[in-house]
């Protein structure tokens, strides 16, 4: 992961009002992504806080024109969410075999 600053409003004390996050996926459960995702992280006490180096499930919903974390929801750093991501995988394999359509995808 990395992390740009972005700076939006001069009004801002501190002046940055959020932070693009470049994250490499590493598996996918859900949905379409690319290998490497940009999400926005806005700088309030309601961003989701990750740290270079570090593994997360992460919950990804667009807004607009951005890729958001849901950081209320279930994302979490790894490994503590790897019984979350197991519960996932299994529901979605579930669906699976009731719809025959793959949802889940690995890479490294």
């Amino acid at each position: 992961m990395s992390q740009r600053s972005l700076r939006e409003d001069r009004d801002d004390p501190e002046g940055i009002t959020a932070y693009d996050a470049r994250i490499k996926v590493i598996d996918r459960l859900k949905g379409r992504l690319s290998r490497t995702i940009v999400v926005r992280n806005d700088n309030t006490s309601a961003r989701y806080a990750m740290s270079v180096g570090e593994e997360h499930l992460l919950f990804v919903s667009r807004d607009g024109q951005d890729l958001r974390v849901d950081s209320c929801g279930n994302s979490s750093a790894m490994p503590h969410a790897s019984e979350l991501a197991e519960r996932v995988r299994a529901q979605l394999r579930v669906l699976e075999s009731h719809s025959g359509a793959s949802m889940y995808e690995h890479g490294r």
